[in-house]
């Protein structure tokens, strides 16, 4: 699976651990993987940036382009 998020440095690496993380949430914990969040937006990770003054690191960003954390309710939408 393929990722826009692939671009950056680091990005193919973390899809790829997450990749399996959802696999085994999907068998093994499939109410908590219904509480991962969609992407982060560009906008998101921009106005982060902002905020703490410097760029995030790469690593980072691959993985908020996946899940931008979680819900707090298992199945909420």
């Amino acid at each position: 699976m393929m990722h826009g998020n692939d671009v950056l440095a680091g990005g193919t690496a973390v899809t790829a651990a997450w990749d399996r993380i959802e696999t085994w949430l999907q068998a093994r914990a499939p109410m908590s993987r219904t509480t991962l969040r969609p992407p982060a937006t560009c906008e998101q990770l921009n106005s982060a940036e902002r905020v703490v003054g410097c760029p995030l690191p790469d690593q980072l960003k691959a993985l908020w382009l996946l899940h931008d954390g979680t819900y707090e309710t298992p199945g909420y939408t």
